[in-house]
């Protein structure tokens, strides 16, 4: 069962603007070991998961994006739908022993400013023990 987690200390508006600071700026290609390393980044400020998908889409930049999925002959949608799979059903999993798939939220501009002209919604998580 999905559900959403409406605000918790961890995943407050306050803890998610930082997280978005700490993505701004540090751009990355999209390849799993640049994820991991973000998905890492995002955890040592964070414990919840619930922002890990917007903060990777944050360091990555719709630039990038733009550029992967022209080089991989796909569109900006499925390109981001892909990488949200690639965080949730693979990556996460990988690292985490439990992975709980949340509802996709909105993206709030005053939190994710970067975000906010290319990314509607984002799926939270929440995840046990780390591997």
């Amino acid at each position: 069962m999905r559900q959403q987690v409406a605000s918790s200390p961890k995943s407050s508006p306050k803890v998610a603007t930082a997280l978005a600071v700490l993505g701004k700026g540090n751009r990355m290609k999209p390849t799993k070991e640049e994820i991991r390393r973000a998905i890492d980044s995002y955890f040592m400020q964070s414990l919840d998961g619930l922002d890990v998908t917007a903060f990777v889409l944050d360091r990555i930049g719709r630039d990038e994006m733009e550029r992967d999925a022209k080089t991989t002959h796909r569109s900006m949608e499925q390109a981001k739908q892909e990488m949200g799979k690639l965080i949730s059903q693979e990556l996460l999993r990988q690292m985490f022993w439990d992975v709980e798939v949340l509802d996709s939220v909105k993206v709030d501009p005053t939190i994710w400013p970067g975000l906010a002209g290319w990314v509607a919604t984002y799926t939270q998580h929440r995840v046990g023990r780390r591997r």
